[in-house]
């Protein structure tokens, strides 16, 4: 299975302010209607991928991550270990269904594994 990026994540110590700019500036829809207060990014396009924002703790640099897809989180995951990475957020099942983990990798990039649910 190839491995496509489909979706991205800015983490922000301000996710209020980060989702008010980029609404302001591109005219993106935010909106936090779900169980965990995750500002979903719609861009309005069918071009590109959708995104979103989460609050990054007080003294953490801002970033964007990268979410990347995967049939199997957890061999992905122990893949990821064996190649040098480290484990940031446990594999894991969300509250919508899709699965994910949170890595970084050898040299500190922070990047997530997802699969669909279903």
């Amino acid at each position: 299975m190839p491995h496509p990026v489909t979706n991205f994540q800015i983490l922000s110590a301000q996710p209020d302010a980060t989702a008010n700019f980029y609404s302001e500036l591109f005219g993106w829809r935010i909106g936090s209607n779900n169980p965990l207060g995750y500002r979903v990014i719609d861009t309005g396009s069918g071009a590109g991928i959708q995104g979103g924002i989460w609050p990054a703790p007080p003294q953490a640099s801002p970033f964007v991550q990268l979410f990347i897809q995967s049939d199997d989180i957890i061999a992905t995951a122990k893949r990821a270990k064996e190649l040098g990475a480290r484990v940031i957020v446990e594999p894991a099942v969300l509250p919508e269904g899709d699965s994910m983990a949170v890595l970084a990798d050898p040299t500190g990039l922070a990047f997530a594994i997802w699969k669909p649910r279903g």
